[in-house]
């Protein structure tokens, strides 16, 4: 957690930097932040890569999200 809050304070002026996420719902809340699949705009990632890339590529705000983001957290840990 030191690691997330530290990132987040090095990056204050761009809100949109540090994206935090968690391979599961119980791990992303508990580090304060959102499913990878939710984050990336691709739901239960049905679909081959292609598609899953233009439901990415098509939705502004992903598209958006992604170009904002300056550091990725993905966190495994559901302790």
């Amino acid at each position: 957690m030191a690691i997330v809050k530290a990132l987040r304070e090095k990056f204050k002026d761009r809100p949109g930097a540090v994206a935090v996420t968690g391979s599961t719902g119980r791990a992303a809340s508990l580090i304060g932040g959102q499913t990878l699949h939710s984050f990336a705009a691709i739901g239960l990632a049905k679909g081959t890569a292609k598609e899953l890339a233009n439901k990415i590529k098509y939705n502004e705000t992903a598209v958006q999200r992604w170009m904002e983001t300056e550091v990725l957290i993905i966190d495994e840990s559901e302790f």
